[in-house]
């Protein structure tokens, strides 16, 4: 089962590699189909060889919590009462009872921990911590008596404590020496959970992804129950939804559970119900037309907090890396407002969102957006910084802004890039 999902995690990470997917390759594999339940792309991506002259001294980071469990435990009871009603009216097939059976075995072993990071969570952020670390050495540098100091804020949630926590250890383990703060209290929740844009919209589409009535749940019902017509067609959709669920719930604790509940699904099945999921997401917490500048409002003063944290490092008055931990619904919105390709294509259509913008690869479990700035070393004018932007540890572009050595931009170029789109010029 591990090998299932060690090649299941190559054939993601070959979507990811495009902003964008076709119907035709998210089709290809139904693991593409995470919605924000995707385990992230734990790999190595290649790093560009430094600008020459120039070396990296401050990190910028904004990550979304590890792999977890579902939120809560009606995600996973609700299907779970239809196989009993079934198997009480003696209409379970023996494949609905082997998936009833299943799915308790799924609840006992998320009992007591819903919502918590899973120990995939954990390993997801100590490698974004190594790699970073790994790949831009003077940041954390403590050699001949240099001081490096790494600051840290999450949300209040637990899940972005820990992920938070695992990262900083991680670090800690790697270099004792560094000196690290972090903080989780009302000043760092006000800072990273702001969501007044997204409580304007919320209610104009929370019925997006509420039903699928193009999807056929007849091929699976048909296949666990003898005799289905006590359901109505629409818990009959929600059955299929809740599989799905699960699935990736299983995926994301694959370290230490074995089931598979892909096995039930087909990906003609499953596309829908991302279809509607991405959707919904896009307009929340994405760059539509309709809602895009309301609900990246909000990341306004996070965006500002990271660019006055590189002068305050440059004068060498504020901390060598700024490692900040939220959720999907944060760096979302924050990827929009920042311009980063792939995450701030706008659509009027909600019908066509998918062909420009998919959420398994803007948010997956633990996704980030990291600043990396670069300073000459000729001289101590902060003019000459550099900065590169890394989407998932990817090096990415800004949409709209034009570098003659990507992926390095010119500081000044970006801080101007951020300032327009911040007032909604672009």
């Amino acid at each position: 089962m591990k090998k299932l999902f060690a090649l299941v995690s190559a054939s993601f990470l070959a979507v990811t590699v495009f902003a964008q997917a076709s119907k035709e390759e998210i089709m290809a594999d139904i693991h593409n189909m995470g919605y924000v339940y995707s385990p992230y792309p734990d790999v190595d991506h290649p790093v560009s060889a430094y600008p020459k002259g120039y070396v990296p001294f401050h990190i910028e980071h904004l990550g979304r919590h590890g792999s977890r469990n579902l939120d809560e435990k009606d995600q996973y009871t609700n299907s779970l009462k239809l196989l009993q009603r079934g198997d009480s009216l003696g209409v379970l097939t023996p494949l609905g009872k082997q998936l009833m059976g299943e799915i308790q075995d799924l609840i006992s072993f998320a009992e007591g921990r819903y919502g918590m990071l899973v120990p995939r969570g954990e390993r997801e952020h100590r490698h974004i911590i190594d790699r970073m670390y790994r790949n831009y050495p003077e940041v954390f540098s403590t050699k001949h008596g240099r001081t490096c100091w790494v600051d840290a804020s999450s949300t209040k949630v637990f899940r972005t404590m820990m992920s938070m926590s695992y990262g900083l250890d991680e670090l800690k383990t790697l270099n004792p020496k560094i000196r690290t703060t972090r903080a989780t209290d009302e000043r760092t929740d006000n800072a990273l959970y702001r969501l007044d844009g997204f409580r304007k919209v919320q209610g104009e589409v929370k019925e997006i992804k509420s039903d699928y009535p193009e999807l056929d749940p007849s091929r699976l019902m048909g296949e666990v129950f003898t005799d289905f017509s006590f359901i109505p067609e629409r818990k009959q959709r929600g059955f299929v939804r809740d599989i799905w669920r699960f699935a990736f719930a299983a995926w994301m604790n694959s370290d230490d559970y074995n089931q598979d509940f892909f096995k039930y699904l087909r990906p003609e099945e499953v596309y829908p119900i991302w279809v509607r999921f991405n959707k919904f997401m896009f307009l929340c917490h994405g760059p539509s037309t309709k809602y895009g500048k309301i609900v990246t409002a909000d990341l306004v003063p996070l965006l500002k907090s990271m660019m006055e944290a590189e002068a305050a490092c440059f004068n060498g008055r504020g901390p060598d890396a700024g490692l900040h931990y939220a959720h999907d619904i944060h760096v979302m919105p924050l990827a929009a407002l920042m311009g980063i390709k792939g995450c701030c294509e706008p659509e009027k259509d909600p019908d066509h969102v998918h062909e420009v913008w998919c959420d398994y690869i803007v948010s997956p479990m633990a996704t980030n957006i990291q600043l990396i700035f670069f300073r000459s070393k000729k001289t101590k004018d902060n003019g000459d910084v550099l900065v590169k932007v890394l989407m998932n540890e990817k090096e990415s572009s800004f949409d709209g802004l034009e570098t003659d050595n990507w992926p390095y931009y010119k500081w000044s170029d970006v801080k101007a890039h951020f300032e327009k789109r911040m007032n909604g010029e672009l």
